[in-house]
């Protein structure tokens, strides 16, 4: 169990389809989750996150300058699963190492 390293995840708490708009209306979410750091197959900068948080779109009160990773996980068998988390891949590498 000490492998585990935690981090703030962003997910997509619901969306809407807004017919004035006409587009689809995303709202996010953060919540802490502990995962394997000897699972970790990739990380890479999440650009999307970003850009929403630069735009204001993301989540209220988010610093427009925050940095996002894309964490891929190894399942075995079963492929690859991601989860988008607050930090740049510095920093999460840097977790990595200290487990």
């Amino acid at each position: 169990m000490n492998n585990l390293i935690p981090l703030t995840e962003v997910f997509l708490k619901s969306s809407e389809y807004d017919s004035e708009e006409k587009t689809v209306m995303k709202y996010y979410s953060l919540r802490k989750i502990y995962i394997n750091a000897s699972q970790i197959s990739l990380l890479r900068e999440d650009e999307g996150l970003a850009l929403l948080a630069h735009q204001g779109n993301l989540i209220d009160g988010i610093d427009k300058r925050a940095r996002f990773s894309k964490v891929f996980l190894s399942m075995g068998n079963t492929g690859t699963t991601a989860f988008s988390v607050i930090g740049e891949p510095e920093q999460i590498f840097k977790k990595m190492r200290s487990k």
